[in-house]
């Protein structure tokens, strides 16, 4: 993984974890593309590898043609940069960073003169959220969250929240590989690919240092959710799921999460919707504070 005189990517390992936070800490980017635990858990998905170079954490993705998450940590950006512009070069083609904020977009502009050209990620932009909202979901906008959470408690009075731990990580595997048949994994690529994916989190949950928890009535799980501190001000949530036909459910995971794990944190950051519609409306829905912004850049000529 380390990347000497060449850039030589090689598979995500847990093994790898502690190295890629060193290097990530001294970097001070905080979007979910440069969280351990997302690169492992979608590694697969996107078929991920990578190299630190120069002191800076480079994450490829191979799932179409090759591209790259913008460089993190504390060595140079234009050494690392340019390393990468002569190893596309050298494979005959051009370097592409499909997740790129627009502070470094700005560098590159500098860098680089009309090298590179810059286009909007809506779809990867990661939504934010004031902490203290998502825990009292409070306000007229909010009022239907709490409408289907007061639902969901006449329902079901006696639920509880547990934590995720080896003794119930089964119950959970099969709550999700239920919601996976239910959502129509096996005629979804994008669903089959998300569920590998939350299969790896749980599986390794623990070596992952995430915090999990679900919500239980009796004595069936109603929904679960992952997450991690993201850095000193922002949480992330990498996971949530809940019984599609309970309703109140994913309300009730997504407010006691925050609550229970959360709350010392100013902001919850719960991703990027992919461009998918439904779950875009499912984000917005909640008011987000802000987003992360992202862009792709493609180099269009040769440096």
């Amino acid at each position: 993984m380390i990347c000497i005189s060449e850039l030589n990517f090689s598979p995500i390992t847990l093994d790898d974890r502690e190295h890629i936070l060193d290097v990530l800490s001294r970097g001070s980017r905080a979007t979910n593309e440069y969280s351990f635990a997302t690169a492992f858990m979608w590694r697969y998905a996107y078929d991920l590898s990578t190299c630190i170079y120069a002191d800076r954490l480079i994450v490829r993705s191979d799932e179409k043609d090759p591209t790259y998450v913008f460089p993190s940590g504390g060595g140079d950006m234009k050494t690392v940069v340019d390393a990468l512009l002569e190893h596309e070069r050298a494979q005959g083609r051009m370097l592409t960073f499909n997740m790129i904020l627009p502070e470094d977009a700005e560098q590159l502009k500098a860098l680089y003169p009309d090298v590179f050209e810059f286009e909007d990620n809506r779809d990867g932009y990661d939504y934010l959220y004031d902490t203290q909202s998502l825990i009292t979901l409070s306000g007229r906008k909010l009022s239907s969250k709490r409408n289907h959470i007061n639902r969901f408690e006449e329902i079901h009075p006696e639920w509880v929240m547990e934590p995720i731990t080896p003794e119930n990580l089964d119950e959970v595997r099969a709550m999700n590989r239920a919601w996976c048949i239910e959502a129509g994994c096996a005629d979804n690529e994008s669903l089959a690919l998300e569920h590998r994916a939350v299969e790896q989190a749980l599986h390794h949950m623990q070596e992952l240092k995430q915090d999990g928890a679900l919500i239980r009535s009796r004595g069936q799980i109603m929904a679960f959710a992952l997450g991690e501190p993201l850095n000193d001000s922002t949480y992330v949530v990498h996971v949530e799921k809940a019984i599609a036909n309970v309703q109140g459910a994913y309300q009730l995971i997504n407010r006691e999460f925050a609550a229970k794990y959360a709350k010392d944190y100013a902001l919850i950051n719960r991703e990027d919707d992919a461009g998918d519609p439904g779950l875009r409306r499912a984000k917005m829905s909640y008011r987000p504070s802000g987003f992360v912004e992202k862009l792709i850049a493609r180099q269009v000529q040769e440096v």
